[in-house]
């Protein structure tokens, strides 16, 4: 298994991933995982070249919930366009190769995973160590990342480029040590923040929740975009192994600002805490006495059905509150690592069918021949009918005598038709011989035989006399007995 086999079958899922929901019938269990499997997608053209955001100019839209992230937006085309220069002043070793990693969460986790296995190779040393237990704590802080974008709009696309940030981020400083240790300080330390309060705004989505939401991933953008800068600054000036300034106190401020605005979140949600816990008081209180009391006639029915909608509408809160964001990307990351084994397997099955097929063809073959150069070798029919006498019995007469309600229109030449049409209508005893030039295709593509087929199954709803068998083979016809004697 190499790394392209694992990018191609990503690939294969991902684009599998935008029709699975159309394919499958709503209702069904196989609609609902389909639905599940297309929510972390944003289109087709992003799943072929999931880097395309970093590259492209965001063009700019006229949608009102724009309103929400315009100040996010400006940071995240500054955070694209630092992203490019950054990754191209990196030399060789630091450059994150596009082709084997992806901007998603679980890219991060194999960027991660694969610079903790570059590490077990060489020396390590407490600082190393160090910077694998805040990359692990990280780690564990990118679903509420997640979580948290989602309540944007064009989440999936904010992700994206956070996602893809970290990784180059990441990859660049894996080789300095005290760069990689300070850098996975500071990314454990927002995530932290970022953990604290994903709860509370997956609790109250307002529109007040969106816009600080907005204005925290706007400081993080900021944040990776000065890091980049700063690492650019220091490697310009050779030291970047070689300075006194851990990462964490340079950017100290922003760390702080980050922390600010993750304490409103929580803030603004203790406070609609507060607000709901007081309207469900009142609610409680006005429920204590039943509305069906005193009512009678057609009042009393209509306080019957407010009850019964009440107590479904209280089920239905409830069944959604279990089923919760982190159980549903649970179930989609499953989903995704069972299809992605399953596309493996299939790639890994077609190439193996590839290079036996590439041998045969590469075998060196030498005709061997009794007879003379120069002899001309003449063949009669006899000998023909002789040779192959025995060729029907390995024929597969369900494949050849196929069923005309399946068969797509053929398009044949005028004269063809005619012919059929001067063939159905003569008197018997009459011949069709259906000819055309040969091609290389599966029997439901060739349209010689399909239209051969469809011929054939006419005259049978006609019913038209047909024989067909090998020769020699005698059949019997009500009172009638024959046999075929040439082909």
């Amino acid at each position: 298994m190499t790394a392209s086999d694992v990018r191609d079958s990503r690939l294969l899922v991902r684009l599998y991933s935008f029709d699975a929901e159309e394919r499958n019938p709503p209702g069904s269990d196989a609609h609902a995982l389909a639905h599940v499997l297309s929510e972390g997608q944003e289109s087709r053209e992003t799943a072929i070249d999931p880097w395309r955001h970093f590259f492209e100019s965001r063009p700019p839209s006229e949608n009102s919930d724009d309103l929400i992230t315009t100040i996010l937006d400006v940071e995240t085309s500054a955070l694209c366009k630092r992203w490019v220069g950054f990754r191209e002043s990196c030399p060789g070793a630091d450059r994150l190769d596009l082709s084997t990693s992806q901007p998603t969460m679980k890219g991060v986790v194999d960027t991660v995973q694969a610079v903790q296995k570059t590490w077990e190779s060489q020396r390590q040393n407490g600082r190393l160590n160090k910077a694998k237990k805040f990359f692990h704590k990280f780690c564990g802080t990118l679903n509420s990342h997640k979580m948290m974008m989602t309540v944007l709009p064009s989440g999936n696309e904010y992700i994206s480029i956070f996602t893809g940030a970290l990784n180059v981020v990441i990859h660049a400083s894996a080789n300095h040590e005290k760069v990689v240790e300070g850098l996975s300080e500071a990314l454990c330390t927002i995530g932290e923040y970022v953990n604290d309060c994903a709860t509370d705004q997956e609790l109250f989505r307002t529109e007040d929740m969106q816009k600080l939401i907005a204005d925290l991933y706007s400081h993080i953008f900021l944040f990776l975009t000065s890091v980049m800068d700063w690492m650019m600054k220091k490697r310009r000036r050779r030291l970047l192994d070689s300075f006194n300034e851990d990462l964490p106190s340079v950017f100290e401020n922003d760390l702080e600002k980050i922390k600010a605005i993750s304490n409103r979140i929580r803030n603004l949600a203790a406070q609609s805490s507060r607000a709901e816990a007081r309207s469900t008081r009142l609610t409680l209180e006005e429920l204590a006495k039943d509305v069906r009391i005193g009512l009678e006639g057609e009042r009393r029915h209509q306080a019957e059905m407010r009850h019964h909608a009440e107590g479904i509408r209280r089920d239905q809160e409830k069944n959604s509150s279990s089923w919760s964001f982190e159980k549903r990307q649970q179930l989609a990351d499953s989903i995704v690592d069972l299809l992605e084994n399953r596309a493996l397997g299939w790639l890994e099955t077609a190439r193996g069918l590839q290079e036996l097929s590439r041998q045969n063809h590469s075998r060196p073959s030498t005709a061997l021949s009794l007879v003379r150069p120069g002899a001309k070798v003449q063949y009669t029919f006899e000998d023909l009918a002789l040779n192959s006498s025995t060729l029907e019995d390995y024929f597969d007469r369900e494949r050849v005598r196929l069923c005309a309600d399946s068969f797509n229109p053929v398009m044949i030449d005028p004269e063809i038709l005619r012919h059929i049409s001067e063939w159905a209508k003569a008197p018997p005893p009459n011949l069709l011989w259906l000819e055309g030039e040969s091609m290389r295709c599966d029997d439901f593509e060739n349209p010689i035989t399909m239209m051969a087929a469809k011929v054939i199954s006419l005259a049978e709803q006609s019913q038209t006399p047909v024989v067909s068998g090998p020769t020699g083979r005698t059949f019997k016809v009500g009172d009638f007995e024959f046999s075929v004697n040439e082909w």
